[in-house]
C-alpha cells in the first residue's frame, strides 16, 4: 500500500544517513554558527575559514579519537565526503540508543521511532523545525547492524523502546514516526496508557494499516536489487557504506515489513492523531486508512493532512506542518478528543 516515489527521484538528501555524519553535522553546526547546514555544502561557502577549519579538526579528533589534520577538510570540504575519509579509518562505532538531536529545556520532549529501514537520522529535518526547548530523540531498530539480532515483532519493540525513554515518561511527550515507526508509536502509546502513564502522544506519519487477508498475509518481499534502489531514493547511500551494511539494512527492512503486516492493532485508549499523505491518493484510499485507525483508537483520536505523498513527510512543507502539529500538542492547543 505504500507509494513508490517518482522514479529517479532522491528523498531525505539534507539528512545524516549514520551516527558519523549526525556528529560531524553536530560540530560543523556549533563551530560555523550556520542555521542550515547540508552534507554536500561546500565548507568554504558557508563561512568557513582557516581558523574555523582548525577548530573543527581539534573538534573531531578530540570526539571521535581520530588524528585528521587540517588540509582534510580543504581536500574535502563536505561532511558527505570528509565522512568518507573517516569512515576508511576507523571501525564502526554504534551511536547511543536513543540518539539526541537536542536535548531542549527538558520540560516538553518528542521521540522520534525509527521508520521500516531501522535508522532515525532523517528525523533531523524535524527536530530543525522544531522549537528550541523542545528535546528531540531518535530511536534506532535493535539489530541495525550487522551481527545485531532484531526484535521479534511491533510489540516487543514497543517495550523496548519504551525502557529506552523511561525518564521523560513524567512530562508532555510526543511519539511519533514516519510509516512503520507510526506503527510502533502507537503501540508504544497504547501500552503506556495501559500502565498508567498518559503523558504521551501518539502521531503517526502517514502510517499505513490494513486488516484484508491479502495484505496481512503476503509474505512478498523486496528482493536486493530492489531494495538498493529504495535505498538510494531515501538517500540511504553513502560514501564508506560496505555490503554488509547494506545487507543489514536490507534484512532489518524486510524484517520489519513483515512485522507491520502480522500485527493485530488493539485498542488504544491513549491520544493518537494520524497525519495522512494526501498526494496521489483518492479519498476512498485516504478515508480506508483514516477508518483503520480510528476504529483502534477509541479514546481520543484526531487525524490532519498534509500536501505531500507518503515520501515527502521528512521535507519541506510537509515537515514544518507536522512540526507545527507536534508544537500544539505539547503546548496543550491541540488535543485528540472522543469517547471511550
Amino acid at each position: 500500500m505504500a507509494l513508490a516515489p517518482e522514479p529517479g527521484r532522491q528523498v531525505n538528501t539534507a539528512s545524516p544517513r549514520d551516527d558519523l555524519e549526525l556528529r560531524l553535522y553536530n560540530i560543523w553546526s556549533s563551530v560555523l554558527l550556520h542555521p542550515n547546514i547540508g552534507l554536500r555544502d561546500n565548507f568554504f561557502d558557508i563561512g568557513g575559514t582557516s581558523l574555523s577549519a582548525i577548530k573543527i579538526v581539534h573538534r573531531i579528533n578530540a570526539e571521535l579519537g581520530t588524528a585528521l589534520a587540517v588540509t582534510e577538510i580543504i581536500a574535502h570540504p563536505t561532511i558527505e565526503d570528509l565522512g568518507g575519509v573517516l569512515r576508511a579509518g576507523r571501525e564502526r562505532q554504534r551511536p547511543q540508543n536513543p540518539i539526541c538531536f537536542r536535548k531542549g529545556g527538558g520540560a516538553v520532549n518528542v521521540v522520534c521511532i525509527h521508520p521500516g529501514g531501522g535508522t532515525a537520522f532523517a528525523y533531523l529535518s524535524l527536530a530543525k523545525e522544531l522549537p528550541e526547548d523542545h528535546g528531540v530523540w531518535g530511536i534506532q531498530s535493535v539489530g541495525v547492524y550487522p551481527g545485531d539480532e532484531m526484535l521479534p515483532d511491533i510489540g516487543a519493540m514497543a517495550d523496548h523502546y519504551i525502557g529506552l525513554i523511561g525518564d521523560l515518561l513524567d512530562r508532555p511527550l510526543v511519539i511519533t514516526g514516519a510509516s512503520f515507526g507510526g506503527m510502533v508509536a502507537y503501540e508504544m502509546v497504547r501500552r503506556l496508557h495501559l500502565a498508567g502513564h498518559d503523558t504521551a502522544t501518539a502521531v503517526m506519519l502517514d502510517a499505513l494499516g490494513s486488516d484484508d487477508p491479502a495484505i496481512t498475509e503476503n509474505e512478498t518481499l523486496s528482493d536486493a536489487a530492489e531494495f538498493r534502489s529504495k535505498l538510494v531514493t531515501y538517500n540511504g547511500m553513502f560514501p564508506g557504506i560496505d555490503d554488509a551494511q547494506i545487507d543489514q539494512y536490507h534484512r532489518i527492512y524486510n524484517h520489519n515489513t513483515l512485522a507491520s503486516r502480522r500485527w493485530n492493532f488493539r485498542r488504544n485508549d491513549g491520544r493518537v492523531i494520524l497525519i495522512q499523505a494526501i498526494r496521489g491518493r483518492n479519498r476512498a484510499q485516504l478515508r480506508f486508512l483514516r477508518f483503520f485507525w480510528h476504529m483502534r483508537s477509541k479514546g481520543r483520536f484526531l487525524f490532519k493532512c498534509t500536501a505531500g505523498d507518503h515520501s515527502t513527510m521528512l521535507e519541506g512543507d510537509d515537515v514544518r506542518r507536522i512540526a507545527q502539529i507536534i508544537t500544539k500538542v505539547l503546548a496543550g492547543r491541540l488535543m485528540p478528543t472522543g469517547g471511550k
